[in-house]
């Protein structure tokens, strides 16, 4: 094997990880979008569990403390609306409806949000 072999594998590999659930659609219009031509990315989206948060579908497996990358609600598998989260440091209600007023399930976490987040998952 060559190194470009080798940094395709790699980049394969970053790439894999990185969208894994993402949306065909979202793919798609990436791609074209590099190659200034248009793309399609077909085949079966990975599935996805529910964020208890924003509900998109962001989640490889549920109360595991995974980030949602839409919302940031730290999934600790909170399902009571009105229990107190630690890690979120508040209840399921107010982080949904801190994402649909800012976006986000804090305020806080305004500053990292992805390019086109919200319609990289499906709900």
């Amino acid at each position: 094997m060559n190194r470009d072999e080798d940094y395709d594998n790699l980049i394969r590999v970053g790439l894999k990880s990185e969208y894994v659930g993402v949306r065909n659609e979202y793919l798609s219009k990436r791609i074209s979008e590099q190659l200034v031509s248009d793309q399609t990315v077909v085949g079966v989206q990975e599935e996805l569990f529910a964020c208890p948060c924003c509900e998109f579908k962001t989640l490889s497996v549920k109360g595991e403390y995974d980030i949602c990358p839409v919302c940031f609600w730290e999934d600790d598998g909170t399902t009571d609306h009105t229990s107190y989260s630690l890690p979120n440091r508040m209840t399921l209600t107010q982080a949904r409806n801190n994402f649909l007023e800012f976006g986000a399930m804090s305020e806080s976490s305004l500053p990292h949000p992805d390019r086109g987040r919200l319609d990289m998952y499906s709900k």
